[in-house]
């Protein structure tokens, strides 16, 4: 006997059951199908296995297993393959043909099919921060804005316009694309000054068009935090009134606008022989700046003696309650003393930290003891010592020294001050004398910024420190202006006062991105503005230096050419950045003399 195989040929067509053929999977979820082969393998020759080839991903697809192994007893059984959608960054629903492919065993080359739809999450959507912006009256605040998924296509964001008149902004639309939908754009609300107390606030309604972000909305709220403090303004506030004269005035008016009717009372004084023509002034919303007057009067007395007394005028009403302001008076009298006093010299000049000196006599021999009082000066830097001066008749002649002392402080301004020595006794009652004083101050006014450089990355930010150098005698305002393009700084203008000037505030710096691949130069000016003639005008300059992040390149299209003998074909050479001079690509010669092409030079140049 003897052994014989035979081989029958099916004539059916193997193929790969796919089920089910549709799938749909919310993005970041998994779903799964199962493949089996539609009949068995091919018979005992040989490894007749089919091996079903999963790929690891396609569009925002992954896959497990990445294969399937079938055997002539496990054909029929369904295996399955697990489908994961990936997260992307627009709000669309995609569809995918996923297909696994079959070898070994007479399956070479078939394919199974399951469409698959990936169910988006995302919605459109606009982000806005912050949704509440706080600006100073007279300064500048940024907010940004940005798209929550890639649109398909262009969207525009329209800003609208504030009702209140005293609030701008820089930009009224925003554009966004598909390539630059996730860079945030910012826009600058300015607050201009007005005359009122009142701070405010309005709410601003961004809305979308085109791009799939048609009728998407974000509110903005802007407060606007009002500067004006309600302050009395009396001018002069020292008086100087001579006994028995005609008097002297002195003027109030309110430094901003009330929100209702203001009335300051103007007290007695203690010193009887001191009184006053008004006792209140009544200040409205329409006359606020408009000064009122009030007249001091010093009636005749008995002695020789000049008196100071200082009262407080006091406001209440309108948004002032409790607001004050002191008003000092001093009686020159008119009565003769016997003798004089000498002071030599009756103007010192003093520098700040450091010492100055004068000297006091009699010009006649006293009646009895005299005592001649040095007051203290008002500005607390400054010092006398001693306080009094004690002379009789054997020493009236002979010259007593005072040393004034200036303190250092934090300002850089100088001071002036006078104070009346004043003698009592031994016939000297009633005779002063006046010494003028000035402090010459040894600090610098300026603007410190730290560092004195920057250098930032092309799209990227960075951040630096401004204060002051010194105290100001003024609120002081500073202004930053940017000069030479490719950079936006944040906050624009800084407010300093004498109580917080030499605190630290930052400013923010984002260089812009651009198309050529150069290292730029741009300067940031800064300009102070103030009452105080030591800081107006005074400016400071940062250097900001913007690196480039685009790298040079050649960029060919297409990387490889097929072509035919007796044919010709093209391809196209670009720079990837503008370059910063004329740039000379050269083409060299094929070493296949077949091949030849029409330029062995390219010339690329800056734009213009």
């Amino acid at each position: 006997s003897a052994k014989i195989n035979v081989r029958i040929e099916d004539d059916d067509d193997p193929g790969l059951v796919v089920s089910p053929s549709s799938l749909g999977i919310p993005e970041g979820e998994k779903r799964s199908f199962s493949v089996r082969l539609s009949e068995a393998p091919l018979g005992d020759i040989g490894s007749n296995d089919v091996t079903v080839s999963v790929p690891r991903s396609q569009g925002d697809l992954t896959a497990s297993p990445l294969s399937l192994t079938f055997t002539k007893d496990t054909w029929a059984t369904p295996q399955h393959v697990e489908l994961t959608a990936g997260h992307d960054y627009n709000f669309q629903d995609e569809t995918e043909e996923f297909t696994v492919t079959a070898s070994g065993g007479g399956f070479d080359g078939e394919r199974g099919i399951v469409s698959v739809t990936i169910l988006d999450d995302d919605d459109p959507g606009l982000v806005v921060s912050p949704a509440r912006v706080s600006v100073t009256e007279g300064g500048a605040a940024n907010f940004e804005v940005e798209l929550t998924a890639q649109p398909t296509g262009r969207v525009t964001v329209q800003i609208p316009g504030f009702t209140n008149l005293d609030l701008t902004r820089n930009k009224s639309t925003l554009t966004f694309t598909s390539f630059d939908w996730w860079w945030p754009q910012y826009v600058t609300v300015r607050a201009a000054e007005d005359e009122d107390m009142v701070d405010e606030s309005e709410s601003i309604t961004l809305t979308a068009t085109g791009g799939g972000y048609g009728g998407v909305t974000r509110a903005v709220t802007v407060s606007v935090n009002d500067n004006e403090d309600p302050t009395l303004r009396v001018f002069p506030s020292w008086v100087y009134v001579t006994e028995g004269g005609r008097g002297a005035d002195f003027r109030v008016t309110l430094a901003a606008q009330p929100t209702g009717e203001v009335t300051v009372r103007v007290p007695l004084f203690t010193d009887p022989a001191l009184s006053r023509n008004e006792s209140t002034l009544t200040f409205t919303r329409s006359n606020y700046w408009i000064s009122q007057s009030v007249t001091v009067l010093a009636a005749e007395d008995a002695n020789r003696v000049d008196e100071f007394e200082s009262v407080t005028l006091r406001a209440s009403g309108g948004g002032y309650d409790g607001v004050t302001h002191p008003l000092r008076v001093s009686v020159t009298d008119n009565d003769i003393a016997r003798g004089r006093l000498e002071v030599d010299p009756t103007s010192i000049l003093v520098n700040e930290g450091s010492t100055a000196a004068f000297t006091v006599r009699l010009s006649m021999a006293p009646e009895g003891e005299v005592t001649v009082t040095i007051p203290p000066f008002t500005d607390p830097a400054l010092n006398r010592n001693p306080s009094t001066l004690t002379f009789t008749s054997s020493n009236y002649s002979r010259a007593q020294t005072v040393v004034v002392s200036a303190a250092e402080d934090a300002n850089a301004v100088d001071e002036l001050e006078s104070i009346r020595l004043t003698a009592r006794g031994g016939g000297y009652s009633g005779a002063t004398r006046t010494v003028r004083v000035t402090v010459m101050d040894n600090d610098a006014s300026g603007i410190e910024l730290v560092p004195s450089s920057l250098s930032v990355t092309e799209g990227s930010l960075e951040t630096y420190s401004v204060r002051l150098l010194s105290a100001p005698s003024e609120a002081v305002t500073v202004t930053i202006v940017e000069s030479g393009g490719g950079v936006t700084a944040s906050p624009l203008v800084l407010h300093f006062t004498a109580s917080d000037w030499d605190e630290s505030q930052q400013v923010s710096v984002r260089a812009d991105s651009d198309a050529n691949s150069i290292n730029e130069t741009s300067t940031l000016i800064h300009t102070a503005t103030s009452s105080d003639p030591g800081y107006s005008g005074t400016t400071a300059v940062l250097s900001v230096t913007v690196i480039d992040r685009d790298a040079s390149r050649l960029e060919v299209s297409p990387g490889a050419l097929t072509m035919d003998e007796g044919t010709s074909a093209e391809f196209t050479v670009k720079l990837s950045s503008e370059p910063t001079a004329g740039v000379t690509v050269q083409i060299p010669a094929f070493t296949n003399p077949d091949l030849s092409h029409d330029g062995s030079t390219l010339t690329f140049t800056p734009s213009t």
